[in-house]
């Protein structure tokens, strides 16, 4: 009984990501490529007047698109899409500047 014990202990400690086989969240730049580009170009986050200012309403805006294109993404997936766009247009501090 011990050894089954220990091993139900040792699987309580593995990582999430261990029981999901392993897989890492996919690049913000490939989540991006295959959602954000359905409903709109990177023209919009370039463009003169845009409507993000600053870091924390990047991330309100892609919650509020993930959110209203019914992606279920989980809260790694916001946030890679968020640093790839902030590193690739933005280049906001993560301060929220």
């Amino acid at each position: 009984m011990k050894p089954a014990w220990a091993f139900i202990c040792a699987a309580a400690l593995l990582p999430a990501g261990a029981w999901a086989g392993g897989q890492d969240t996919p690049s913000g730049a490939a989540l991006h490529e295959a959602h954000c580009t359905r409903c709109h170009g990177a023209d919009i986050y370039t463009r003169p007047q845009r409507l993000v200012n600053s870091y924390a309403e990047l991330r309100k805006r892609v919650q509020e698109c993930e959110l209203g294109a019914e992606l279920g993404w989980f809260e790694e997936e916001v946030g890679a899409v968020v640093s790839y766009l902030n590193d690739t247009f933005y280049k906001f501090r993560n301060s929220g500047e």
